[in-house]
């Protein structure tokens, strides 16, 4: 890996490793990171930055090649993207070439380097142009002329990541034809299913970054259809599957380039609509600590995103800042809200699209195994829960991300009924303010009112719980 943040590879691994991701190899082979050797390198870099001693050392040893390095920003610089994700794919196969060793190569592309398209089938589709003549047009562009081209060069596709992704596989097959590869295509990866633990996560990215800020009360609506599928595969399914290919590959010698989709949409589908429920009743049980709101969530089309949005984010981050600033502390909600909102944008394709995979390869990937390896090696998505895997993945962003105790779960409730309790409040003054100031002042809203409390009056009179307006107008 890189050197990052001063850190040299060894320390990046030892700081990986000590997660308590790896507990359970640790507590039965205590040395277990002896067989890991960390090795420097970049793959922006031609030879991906890798010294002559380094190559040797893994031909000598690699005989299993995952490809897993990326950017997976979306807003990431056009040539930044295709530095990393395609240029990065050339670098990569150079090397893989000189592994005499090499029985399998697994390149981890996405389930939506082609979202242009609807429905995907196993295979890799042709981009509108070459990937070896953008790179090299892109070497002597300057940074405002790519910043330009960059809409016309994306078309239908989103952002670069899924762009840089959709060219990265057709680079597998140009250059890579002679090789033992396959390409795998996760949708959403999630928190974990089973493995380590239930609902394991070390990220806020994506999804399990929307579900915090459902859980502090920050995210109350979202631009989103609420028939659409949210396609999240778990995380221990994804790495499952990816061992069954290399297994795959390696042993049963397949042609190269099969495309294995793991996704969830087509076989077990589950409604963002169903999704959030289920987080907003976790976070209820289980609070987050230092929540800012009451919780409440709600999906909205884009007409009516634009009045809630209003509603439910700005105003409130304007008044909290202003609370802020009349007590001495420093404003940052608006901050926040600008932040949230610009990853929000990011994902508004993806939370109001349906897309359908092929599962032809991963079915009969999964027929192959022996019933002992389809239990060690489980990525039948066909099997999850949906209802106990999201609250799962709920209390995982608590337990694994915020690392909050769950001993301080009655603190939390407490200041959920607080915020109930100030809400209840608020409501019943305004609605006060309002009826004091329409009774003042407008005949009509005073006739409504003498109405109401009149036929208030009859109602209960007929069981004989109350005397009649005649009655009290007597006395």
């Amino acid at each position: 890996g890189r050197c990052r943040r001063g850190k040299n590879a060894r320390k990046r691994l030892d700081d990986i490793l000590s997660d308590s991701l790896f507990d359970s190899v640790r507590s039965s082979q205590p040395n277990f990171d002896e067989n890991i050797i960390p090795i420097r390198g970049d793959v922006t870099e031609s030879n991906m930055g890798l010294s002559d001693e380094d190559v040797e050392i893994l031909a000598e040893h690699v005989s299993l090649l995952f490809h897993v390095a990326a950017t997976v920003r979306f807003n990431e610089p056009l040539k930044t993207s295709l530095a990393l994700n395609v240029a990065g794919v050339e670098h990569m196969i150079a090397v893989a070439k000189r592994l005499p060793k090499l029985c399998a190569l697994v390149h981890v592309s996405t389930a939506y380097s082609n979202c242009d398209r609807s429905h995907i089938d196993e295979m890799v589709y042709t981009p509108s142009i070459s990937p070896k003549k953008l790179l090299h047009s892109l070497e002597w562009m300057d940074s405002g002329m790519i910043d330009s081209l960059t809409p016309k060069l994306l078309g239908a596709h989103p952002n670069t990541y899924t762009y840089s992704k959709n060219l990265a596989e057709y680079v597998l097959i140009e250059d890579a034809a002679q090789l033992p590869y396959a390409i795998f295509r996760p949708s959403i990866v999630g928190a974990s299913w089973k493995e380590p633990s239930p609902g394991w996560i070390d990220n806020l990215n994506g999804t399990s970054g929307l579900f915090v800020a459902v859980g502090k009360g920050v995210l109350r609506v979202m631009k989103m259809t609420r028939d659409s599928v949210a396609d999240i595969v778990p995380v221990d399914v994804a790495i499952n599957m990816m061992i069954c290919i290399g297994w795959y590959t390696a042993t049963a010698k397949p042609r190269p380039g099969l495309v294995y989709h793991c996704s969830t949409g087509t076989q077990n589908p589950c409604k963002w609509s169903r999704i959030y429920p289920t987080v907003i009743h976790t976070y209820s049980k289980y609070p987050l600590d230092k929540i800012v709101r009451r919780l409440n969530f709600s999906s909205a089309n884009a007409l009516t995103y634009l009045y809630w949005r209003f509603v439910s984010h700005v105003m409130p981050a304007y008044f909290m800042d202003l609370f802020a600033r009349m007590f001495g502390q420093k404003p940052r909600m608006v901050a926040a809200l600008g932040k949230l909102e610009k990853a929000l944008r990011s994902l508004d394709f993806f939370t109001q699209r349906t897309w359908h995979w092929s599962h032809v390869n991963g079915d009969r990937l999964l027929a192959k195994l022996s019933p002992e390896d389809r239990k060690t090696f489980d990525f039948d998505v066909r099997k999850i829960d949906w209802d106990l895997y999201i609250e799962a993945f709920a209390m995982g962003t608590k337990k694994f991300i915020l690392r909050e105790d769950l001993s301080n779960v009655s603190q939390a409730r407490r200041q959920i009924i607080r915020f109930r309790s100030i809400r209840i409040l608020f409501n019943t003054t305004v609605f006060l303010c309002v009826s004091s100031y329409l009774i003042k002042y407008s005949k009509w809203a005073r006739a409504m009112v003498w109405s109401t409390v009149n036929f208030c009056f009859y109602f209960l009179s007929k069981f004989g719980l109350s005397p009649s307006l005649g009655t009290l107008t007597n006395h």
